[in-house]
């Protein structure tokens, strides 16, 4: 009882009691000896983000990238996809253009902030660099696509 009241008097205040044994120890190394593996950890989160404004300027100019101020999360402008990214909310044409098109299940920005976000889709880049390049891949092939279908279109009116 007395090893209980002295465990719980170092970590109740903080709200460190709702976990195990083993996930506070855990936490207490990560918080004593984590900071190397964190300041690699936020290295490569940044170069991810790097890789992304790249590839998409270079792929997809169409969406612009805001890069994350704190974050693993970047924000995705895709209002000149032209594709309508309120009606439906997750059910847009924006949305579906993204899970069916590329193949992504990507944060629709209404979700996050009504119409005015609409045209935002939120990706995160805290993933391996294949699961990125991959992702990456397959928006700048639908883009692309997109792209193509309406150079064809605009050339069979006239």
């Amino acid at each position: 009882d007395a090893l209980r009241r002295r465990y719980r008097a170092v970590v109740e205040h903080a709200c460190l009691h709702f976990g195990s044994a083993f996930a506070t120890v855990g936490m207490l190394a990560a918080y004593r000896h984590g900071g190397p593996w964190l300041a690699r950890l936020r290295r490569y989160i940044q170069s991810n983000v790097v890789l992304v404004e790249r590839h998409l300027a270079a792929h997809a100019p169409e969406i612009v990238v805001h890069r994350p101020q704190a974050s693993f999360l970047i924000w995705m402008d895709c209002a000149a996809l032209g594709l309508e990214a309120v009606d439906g909310g997750a059910r847009s044409e924006l949305c579906t253009f993204m899970e069916q098109r590329a193949r992504l299940k990507l944060s629709d920005g209404f979700s996050f902030g009504g119409a005015p976000a609409g045209r935002y889709q939120r990706m995160n880049v805290a993933c391996s660099r294949s699961v990125l390049r991959e992702a990456l891949r397959r928006l700048g092939a639908a883009v692309a696509e997109l792209r193509a279908e309406r150079r064809g279109a605009h050339l069979s009116v006239k």
